[in-house]
């Protein structure tokens, strides 16, 4: 109120200063969109040449950073570069370059790391293979180093190590839902620098994002995920850095989604973001993170209802932000398609994956075209739509989609699924010729891949699909002993929506009225769910030509 009087009085200078006061007490309240208006004001209050406004352009982007608008924070962080010491001007360029990666305007991103990369001696690796081989190396240093480190006092560490360890940092979260390739490399080198610092809170920053990156390998890196998990964890709370600890949970339900311990991810994400949001500042992707995994938590614990409650409060938050990452997410994976086919509205899912995809960066192939290629199969599933044989990557994209689909064994346990299901649901469309058969033929091939996984949740969507063969092969004996193993590991992993979509079928398969009972207790479960056409539902989850004649 004074600044708004001071202003109209002319009495700018002092209006400034009370702008400026305003803003830093909204600040210290967490309310961030208030303050960034509020340094607005002082911004525009004070004359061009007043040497303050570069240090009052850094608060509005730390402020803009706080509230989530990346984009506008690193316009703002690269503005206030002009003037800046060398050191600064790097650190400023960072910032800048992280929150582009990290609110999805990665094009732009990737350009201003580069710069800061090749002012610290780094760079990114040009091609996919360059970056594997970076990564291997980076990971064959880490197995022989360990995780041991003596703590220096960060005035103890060098500046310019200290702005390595925070660059490799903000490529490794900024590329991490995109290019899950290089974001691992310099995750690699990002443990390896902190781990040599010894500063005690970037070890345990370190630490916890190894848990995520290292829980990828899915049951072949249990064991160490869990033991950095712990380590990290411990150090956050003997540090007591609320950062740390938020970071800590949350990589911890990451690693357990990964590992297909739903309830648990489920608990740890949402504490994790109940943490981060109550007891940290400029923490918009950690937060987005545990809200994403979240998602897909509640999709395999089948909470369909929450996660339809949930869906719309995120897109309106992201496209409030301008959060692009988040809300190309949201529309194009994460199984956030699941909440309008229970509605039963596929025209609906159909233009949220088209405006994701049209939002999207055409100039990669990465994980978001990943999950956008199974989110079109599964609508195309629901719909009853033409589906594929063969949906081939082409061009050179190729090579990179070969290895982003193999590269964890979530999407690989996913994509093979997902290539099962379209080939057992246009061979379900078709009489029996030589094209069904070597459609069957393929579905059964990549079950049998998804079970050398050897994972509780992956093995029984792998005996669903071999039950749905054998369905549609017209062998319901092979296919009810299939069901049974596949509905049994399905309770054990808790994943109720697939349990009643297993039940539906097998109620199909026997007849009668033991099998009609089957069909109406599971149709009742999915309509408790929120799901309007339990037939279509079952479809997606579990095709197959089922029904006796």
């Amino acid at each position: 109120m004074l600044a708004a009087h001071y202003e109209l009085a002319g009495e700018t200078e002092r209006a400034a200063e009370y702008a400026l006061a305003a803003a830093t007490k909204a600040d210290e309240a967490l309310a961030f969109d208030r303050a960034a208006r509020l340094y607005r004001v002082a911004l525009a209050l004070k004359p061009e040449g007043d040497r303050a406004r570069r240090a009052v352009a850094i608060r509005l982007a730390d402020a803009l950073a706080n509230a989530g608008r990346g984009a506008e924070a690193a316009q703002w962080y690269l503005d206030a570069v002009p003037g800046a010491a060398a050191a600064e001007s790097v650190e400023l360029h960072r910032r800048a370059a992280q929150q582009l990666l990290t609110s999805g305007h990665v094009d732009e991103g990737v350009r201003v790391i580069r710069t800061v990369l090749a002012t610290l001696g780094m760079r990114l690796p040009e091609s996919s293979r360059a970056a594997v081989l970076s990564l291997l190396v980076g990971r064959a240093r880490l197995a022989l180093r360990g995780l041991r480190f003596r703590e220096r006092d960060e005035t103890r560490v060098p500046p310019r190590e200290l702005l390595r360890i925070d660059a490799c940092w903000s490529v490794a979260v900024g590329l991490g839902l995109v290019d899950m390739v290089r974001g691992a490399d310099f995750q690699a080198r990002h443990l390896l620098l902190a781990l040599r610092a010894g500063e005690p809170y970037r070890v345990g920053r370190a630490l916890a994002l190894e848990t995520g990156y290292s829980a990828i390998a899915g049951t072949r890196s249990r064991k160490r995920s869990a033991r950095v998990g712990h380590a990290a964890a411990a150090l956050a709370g003997r540090v007591g850095h609320p950062h740390a600890i938020g970071l800590a949970a949350m990589m911890a339900g990451i690693a357990a989604w990964t590992h297909g311990r739903w309830s648990e991810a489920r608990r740890l994400l949402d504490g994790a973001e109940a943490q981060l949001r109550e007891r940290c500042t400029g923490v918009a992707w950690e937060i987005d993170m545990a809200q994403m995994y979240g998602l897909a938590s509640l999709f395999f614990l089948g909470e369909v209802v929450e996660l339809s409650r949930r869906l719309p409060v995120l897109i309106k938050d992201a496209y409030g932000r301008g959060d692009l990452l988040a809300l190309t997410n949201l529309r194009l994976g994460f199984f956030s398609h699941i909440a309008y086919l229970a509605a039963d509205d596929p025209a609906l899912a159909r233009e949220e994956l088209q405006a994701g995809l049209d939002g999207w960066s055409r100039q990669r192939f990465d994980f978001p075209h990943i999950w956008a290629r199974g989110t079109q199969r599964d609508i195309a599933l629901y719909s009853g739509e033409p589906l594929l044989a063969r949906e081939p990557v082409v061009g050179r994209w190729r090579g990179l989609a070969r290895i982003l689909d193999r590269f964890t064994q979530a999407a690989t346990i996913l994509g093979l699924s997902s290539r099962a299901r379209r080939r057992l649901g246009a061979a379900a469309e078709m009489a029996a010729t030589p094209e069904r058969d070597e459609l069957l033929a393929g579905a059964s091939a990549h079950a049998r891949e998804m079970e050398r996984e050897k994972t509780a949740w992956g093995t029984p969507l792998a005996l669903l699909v071999h039950a749905g063969v054998a369905a549609t092969r017209g062998d319901g004996g092979a296919a009810l002993g299939m069901l049974a193993r596949a509905e049994s590991g399905l309770r054990t992993a808790e994943m109720a929506l697939h349990l009643a979509a297993a039940r539906r079928r097998r109620g199909e398969l026997i007849g009668g009225v033991d099998g009609r009972g089957l069909v109406e207790e599971s149709n009742a479960w999915m309509a408790g769910q929120g799901i309007r056409n339990p037939e279509r539902m079952s479809v997606l989850l579990a095709p197959g030509a089922w029904s006796r004649s």
